[in-house]
């Protein structure tokens, strides 16, 4: 036999025994852990891994809309991610209407600490100086609060409150040069006032002072 035909005849039989192994090989893939075969239905695992990792959903980035719950007797209740919010429950509450009140009250008189030290005005309505009335005029209408410009229109306005209840943002009146209400301020807590005084301008007095406290005529809360 000649070498020509004895090379092609080694090269046949390689061929075929090398398409035989490939046929009975398995096929591998990258897996998350390493190699792991690629052969549907084996239960070979890498670290644990099954051999068919199922690939992770996307993540689903729409907000949760509420779904509204009908029981017997008409009640309903609102389900929003994971929770079940009944009426009336801490899921439905709501700041209270005195809390918002105490609350604007606040920040007025936190504002209205800005102003001591700026003198008093006969009739004056501005930071250049306020008289009584004018002062408490301004920082409530600053807070979209409606009163009128004068102490004693002031003083029928709201509700009356008992000395020993007043609060911080409360009305506080006195008569002083004239009979009845002739000066007002507004309370800071504490059983002190922020007011507007004829001698010392924009102040923090105290109630039980002794020129107050004889002249004292009520307290009122809007």
């Amino acid at each position: 036999m000649k070498f020509k035909e004895t090379w092609k005849l080694f090269a046949f039989l390689l061929f075929f025994v090398l398409s035989a192994a490939a046929a009975n090989a398995e096929s591998y893939r990258v897996g998350p852990a390493g190699l792991v075969p690629d052969v549907v239905g084996s239960s070979f695992s890498v670290e644990g891994l099954p051999s068919e990792v199922p690939s992770m959903p996307e993540a689903d980035l729409t907000p949760p809309r509420p779904v509204n719950l009908k029981f017997a007797g008409g009640n309903s209740a609102s389900v929003k991610a994971g929770k079940v919010c009944l009426p009336g429950s801490v899921g439905h509450k709501r700041t209270s209407l005195a809390s918002r009140h105490g609350n604007l009250m606040t920040r007025l008189v936190r504002h209205s600490m800005d102003y001591i030290g700026v003198p008093y005005v006969w009739a004056g309505t501005s930071s250049y100086g306020f008289d009584c009335s004018g002062f408490v005029w301004k920082m409530f209408s600053t807070f979209g609060i409606s009163l009128p410009r004068m102490a004693d229109s002031q003083y029928l306005q709201g509700s009356p409150v008992p000395s020993s209840e007043i609060k911080p943002g409360d009305l506080v009146f006195f008569s002083t040069y004239s009979s009845g209400v002739s000066h007002v301020g507004i309370s800071v807590g504490n059983n002190k006032f922020i007011h507007s005084s004829s001698s010392r301008g924009v102040t923090v007095s105290d109630l039980s002072d002794p020129y107050y406290r004889l002249r004292y005529v009520g307290a009122r809360r809007l």
